[in-house]
């Protein structure tokens, strides 16, 4: 252990509660940032998940498709 110069009573213990919060002030950013990374982790793994079951078909854009929806639906309003 390394020998810590003594100041007085007073700033021994207000150095100490500073490097107390210091400590727990990183563990707590640990946490919010481990507890943020799981969550986009599990939106990224949804996502995929989701792109898998329902893929797109790129060969279509969507005013392609809406104007076949339209045309469809016409002309089965005139039979």
């Amino acid at each position: 252990m390394t020998n810590k110069t003594s100041f007085g009573e007073y700033f021994d213990n207000q150095r100490d509660r500073i490097v107390k919060n210091m400590q727990n002030k990183n563990k707590q950013q640990n946490v919010e940032w481990m507890e943020a990374y799981e969550k986009r982790e599990q939106l990224k793994d949804y996502n995929h998940r989701r792109s898998i079951q329902m893929p797109v078909d790129s060969t279509q854009s969507e005013h392609d498709k809406m104007d076949i929806h339209y045309r469809n639906s016409d002309s089965n309003d005139k039979s």
